[in-house]
């Protein structure tokens, strides 16, 4: 979901399907098929924030109108991953290690 009116892409994700009545555009989307925080995190990118407000609909002071036919254009494609789901996971355990790691070597040595 996103607030019809805005200044920046401001995407948030609603797994417990609470939807709002009006002044809010909602993205319905099957769980199953993509992941919603994927496509949050991809919408609310300083990339696609700044495709936006080239090809968004501009209104006054620096707002935009956030509505399907402005967001259909937008450049997202669907992700087929080649790696299995058991490596990426384990990819990413590591991955966070590492930052972990590095963080706290930046706190000993400021």
């Amino acid at each position: 979901m996103v607030p019809e009116i805005a200044d920046t892409n401001r995407f948030a994700v609603d797994l417990d399907g609470y939807y709002c009545i009006n002044k809010v555009f909602t993205i319905n989307l099957d769980v199953a098929d993509a992941n919603p925080f994927y496509l949050a995190a991809l919408l609310n990118s300083s990339t696609l924030s700044y495709y936006f407000t080239r090809t968004g609909k501009r209104l006054h002071h620096g707002f935009f109108e956030y509505a399907g036919t402005y967001l259909a254009t937008m450049p997202v494609r669907r992700v087929h991953f080649a790696t299995p789901a058991e490596e990426r996971t384990a990819l990413v355990e590591e991955v966070k290690g590492m930052y972990w790691d590095w963080v706290g070597r930046q706190k000993k040595n400021p």
